[in-house]
C-alpha cells in the first residue's frame, strides 16, 4: 500500500451507515492539501449558495500486484469529502485495466474493477461515473459491456441519490437532479459504438437522440453540467492526433453549441432543434487528455481535468498544461463550484500544481 511507505499517517473513518470497506491509514498529504484547497473555496465562496464536485480522472491504476497502484487516490478524493460537503462525486474513467494488463484478462479487469468499486464506495453519496477508452479491457479484445459498467460503478450510488439519479437501461449514461439546488447534471458515455462509430472515441447515435430530447426536456430555470471522459473539442487532442478525423465525437461538441445558441440543425442522422429549448448551460467538463486547458467557444465553456495520465510534454497542444506530481506524495485532481446566483465557475486543483492551475470562467 502507498500509505504504508510514508511515515505519519491517518487512520480512515467512515460513517457507519455506509457498506462496510476495509479500514486503512491515509497518507497526511490527503488532507494537509485539502487544507490548503479549502481556505481557497471559502474565500471564493464569499458566502454564496454552491454546488460543488470533484473529478477523478485517468488514475490509470496498473493494479495490486504491478508497478502503480494509483486506485487508492479515488478514496483519497472522498476523504476531502468531510472538508468540503461535496453534492456529489465523479469518477470520469480511465482508471486502469488495459494499462499494464492483458487485454484478454478477465480475472485482471474483475480484479481492478473490484478495488475502484471499493474506493467509490467509501463515499456516503451519489458518485457518478463515465466510461473511458481504457475502462474496457482493451480495444479489440473488449470484454466488458456498458451494462456490466454501470451495474459495478453506477448504480451502487441508486440508493442515496432518492429516486434523483436516471440511467439509461443497459447503458452506463444518464442524468441526476441535485436535491433542492436545481442543476441537472448529464454523464454521458464517450466511448459507444453503436450506428454511428467503431471501438471507441465516439457518441453513439441512441445517446445522441436521447440528450437531444433531455435537453429540450429540462425545465427553463435549470443549470445544466455535463460529463464525459472524452473531450470532443479539438482543445482535447495531442499533438499526434491533433488531425485525426472523429467526425462521430464532434457531433456533441456541435450539438452544445446549437443548444447554447437555441439553434435547429443536425449531422449524420442526428438531429436537433433548440430554438424553444430551456435551461443554461455551465459546461462540458472531461479528462482523457492528461493536462489542464479551459477554452469557451460558441457559448460552451470547456474544461479538461488533468489526472494522473501522462503523456510527455511534446504531446501538448498549445494552451494545454500538466503540473508534475509524485503519487507516493501528492493528489491531483480538481474540484468544481459552481456559484449558481452569479453564474460563476471556479476549478481548484487539490495537489500537484496548487492555486496555479485554479481556473474561473462565467456561463
Amino acid at each position: 500500500m502507498i500509505a504504508s511507505a510514508i511515515l505519519g499517517t491517518v487512520l480512515w473513518g467512515l460513517p457507519t451507515s455506509v457498506t462496510h470497506v476495509q479500514a486503512r491509514e491515509i497518507p497526511e498529504f490527503v488532507m494537509e492539501q485539502a487544507r490548503e484547497t479549502y481556505q481557497r473555496y471559502i474565500e471564493w465562496k464569499d458566502g454564496e449558495e454552491t454546488i460543488i464536485f470533484p473529478i477523478a480522472t485517468d488514475i490509470h491504476s496498473h493494479g495490486a500486484d504491478m508497478d502503480r497502484v494509483t486506485y487508492p487516490h479515488i478514496g483519497y478524493m472522498v476523504e476531502t469529502d468531510r472538508l468540503f460537503g461535496y453534492d456529489f462525486m465523479a469518477n470520469l474513467g480511465d482508471f486502469g485495466l488495459n494499462i499494464g494488463t492483458p487485454h484478454n484478462s478477465i480475472q485482471a479487469s474483475n480484479d481492478i474493477i473490484y478495488r475502484v468499486k471499493e474506493e467509490m464506495g467509501r463515499f456516503p453519496g451519489v458518485f457518478l461515473y463515465t466510461a473511458g477508452n481504457h475502462d474496457w479491457d482493451g480495444g479489440e479484445e473488449r470484454h466488458l459491456s456498458s451494462r456490466y459498467l454501470s451495474d459495478a460503478l453506477q448504480k451502487p450510488s441508486l440508493r442515496y441519490a432518492h429516486g434523483n439519479l436516471h440511467i439509461v437501461e443497459n447503458t452506463c449514461y444518464g442524468y441526476y437532479d441535485i436535491p433542492e439546488k436545481n442543476v441537472r447534471v448529464f454523464f454521458l458515455n464517450s466511448e459507444g459504438s453503436e450506428t454511428l462509430g467503431e471501438n471507441y472515441y465516439t457518441f453513439d447515435k441512441p445517446q445522441l437522440d436521447w440528450l437531444v430530447g433531455m435537453l429540450n426536456d429540462t425545465p427553463k430555470d435549470m443549470d445544466i453540467v455535463t460529463m464525459c471522459h472524452y473531450m470532443p473539442h479539438p482543445i482535447g487532442r495531442w499533438v499526434s492526433v491533433k488531425d485525426a478525423v472523429r467526425p462521430t465525437c464532434e457531433i456533441l461538441d456541435h450539438l452544445l453549441a446549437a443548444f447554447v445558441n437555441r439553434q435547429k440543425g443536425g449531422e449524420l442522422d442526428v438531429e436537433w432543434d433548440f430554438r424553444k429549448a430551456g435551461g443554461r448551460l455551465v459546461g462540458l467538463f472531461c479528462g482523457d487528455t492528461h493536462a489542464n486547458i479551459h477554452l469557451c467557444e460558441y457559448g460552451v465553456n470547456y474544461f479538461i481535468s488533468q489526472g494522473m495520465g501522462w503523456p510527455g510534454c511534446t504531446e501538448l497542444l498549445e494552451g494545454q498544461r500538466q503540473a508534475d506530481y509524485n503519487y507516493h506524495f501528492s493528489l491531483c485532481f480538481d474540484i468544481i463550484a459552481i456559484k449558481l446566483k452569479s453564474k460563476e465557475v471556479h476549478t481548484f486543483r487539490v495537489g500537484a500544481g496548487g492555486k496555479d492551475y485554479d481556473y474561473s470562467f462565467k456561463y
